[in-house]
């Protein structure tokens, strides 16, 4: 009787000891899944917001980069063709060109530049684009304030006002009015364009998407800047301030 006893007693504590074990064996093994999962998520997580960071930076660096080859070769052109009537003035515009390429080459790609390199980028860019045309009234550009010690994102403007000059291809009226104001800490600038109404949409004059335009922007400056567009149907208001 004792004997039986003892053996009961016996395998009572081992199947005591055997639950503990299975159940310690079975918590560890989900603590392990759980840890695995958690640094798999993680590590998923992680290598989404390198990628999500990466393709911001790309599509920062693509708008900023962006050398409109129409502009380029019209540009060129028109300079050949002054080349034989106004030599004095082929060489002007050579130099506003190149003046233009170097701040692709050297500037476009810093995160910030100095104020007065993207005015000086803007004034060029409007004169060469003056070209085309013998109208001097075609487009009005209005710098006030001073742009020393102050700084910017580049090419924050030039691609509104590229599209004004895509969107307006009637030369023969007053069609582009570009305001650029400079107050103390921020910049006020306006871009007007008269719309030409029979462009081709599958012409040249397509221009850079709003929607890419103000997602640099966002990206740039967050909630930190202001923007309005007023886009109706035979004109085109951009309406951006953004702090400098």
């Amino acid at each position: 009787m004792v004997n039986v006893q003892f053996w009961l007693r016996s395998l009572s504590v081992l199947l005591e000891v055997g639950v503990v074990s299975l159940f310690l064996n079975a918590f560890n093994v989900l603590i392990g899944f759980i840890l695995r999962s958690f640094t798999s998520w993680f590590t998923d997580i992680k290598e989404k917001e390198e990628l999500g960071k990466k393709t911001e930076l790309l599509e920062l660096e693509m708008i900023k980069l962006k050398l409109d080859p129409h502009f380029l070769f019209n540009t060129i052109n028109n300079i050949d063709v002054l080349i034989e009537t106004d030599p004095e003035k082929a060489s002007e515009y050579v130099f506003k060109l190149s003046s233009i390429l170097r701040f692709y080459l050297y500037k476009a790609s810093d995160s910030v530049i100095n104020l007065s390199d993207e005015l000086k980028y803007i004034h060029e860019y409007v004169e060469l684009q003056k070209i085309r045309t013998s109208n001097l009234e075609f487009v009005n550009l209005t710098i006030n304030g001073d742009p020393a010690n102050k700084k910017i994102a580049p090419m924050v403007f030039i691609p509104f006002i590229e599209n004004a000059f895509k969107h307006s291809l009637d030369k023969k009226t007053n069609a582009i009015v570009i305001n650029i104001e400079i107050l103390h800490d921020v910049v006020h600038f306006q871009c007007k364009n008269k719309k030409n109404l029979f462009i081709d949409e599958h012409s040249e004059a397509k221009g850079l998407g709003d929607s890419l335009i103000k997602n640099r922007l966002k990206l740039i400056y967050g909630d930190n800047y202001h923007i309005n567009v007023n886009d109706s149907e035979k004109e085109y208001l951009v309406d951006l301030k953004i702090p400098v």
